[in-house]
């Protein structure tokens, strides 16, 4: 192996030897490196120089794992299969109306939680607003998150028939502005349930899903109309039985 010595440290080994160039050899030594002339080298043993071992490199970083979402003991959520920032976010969403439904009680306007955990996939009902046909209702409804979301919209629909113009009678498809174009990504599951509750209150018969509902307002005939919503409502979104078991304490 060799070394290349700076100037001093190569004039003080030349000085040893038998040789008048010493000058020279550290010129060539003070300048640089090119194709026709090189340092002065000499073999690295002939050095009294102490090399310190390389560290030893680190140890290959353990793959990073998807943190263990948990909401309380014994019950688990586990985050969609797209990018950590939705699960994040929906995981701050529940804990937040997980803590207004335990304030509200059997008063709740809104009660959703994650299906089996999954927080791709939500369940639960909204209350009817008052003054209304849907009044004492409990709509169950289902909303799906996409791995897009906070960007792109949930789907949301309605799982109890409920008659009204803007909800499809068959799918349960709702016709609300913040589910497509509207959306921004301000919006929570809580505020686009709140929406829906809005939109239960007021109808807007244009461009209907439910023609039969839509028509009946449109011609004016809106005791026909409430008619038929009370009637759904009584018959479909009965209090489901953790309701009924919150009231009776």
């Amino acid at each position: 192996m060799l070394a290349v010595l700076s100037r001093h440290a190569s004039c003080e080994l030349l000085s040893n030897q038998p040789t008048p160039h010493c000058s020279t050899r550290c010129a060539l030594v003070d300048s640089a490196p090119s194709p026709s002339r090189l340092p002065f080298l000499v073999p690295f043993d002939a050095l009294n120089v102490s090399v310190a071992a390389a560290p030893s490199p680190l140890p290959p970083s353990p793959p990073v794992l998807p943190p263990s979402l948990s909401i309380h003991p014994g019950f688990r959520v586990r985050a969609p299969a797209g990018t950590m920032m939705a699960g994040g976010r929906l995981l701050k969403e529940h804990r937040e109306m997980q803590k207004e439904a335990r304030a509200a009680g059997a008063n709740a306007e809104i009660v959703l939680a994650p299906e089996d955990g999954n927080l791709s996939h939500w369940v639960g009902h909204v209350r009817g607003p008052v003054d209304t046909p849907y009044e004492n209702g409990y709509f169950k409804i289902d909303v799906v998150v996409p791995p897009s979301y906070p960007l792109s919209p949930p789907n949301v629909r309605l799982l109890s028939k409920v008659f009204h113009p803007n909800v499809h009678p068959k799918s349960g498809e709702v016709c609300l502005d913040i589910l497509k174009a509207a959306w921004s990504p301000a919006w929570t599951l809580a505020s686009t349930a709140r929406a829906l509750i809005v939109l239960l209150g007021h109808p807007e018969p244009d461009s209907p899903l439910n023609c039969d509902a839509g028509n009946l307002l449109r011609a004016g005939d809106g005791r026909a109309f409430r008619s038929l919503a009370r009637m759904y409502t009584k018959l479909c979104a009965a209090p489901p039985a953790e309701v009924l078991a919150l009231q009776d304490r």
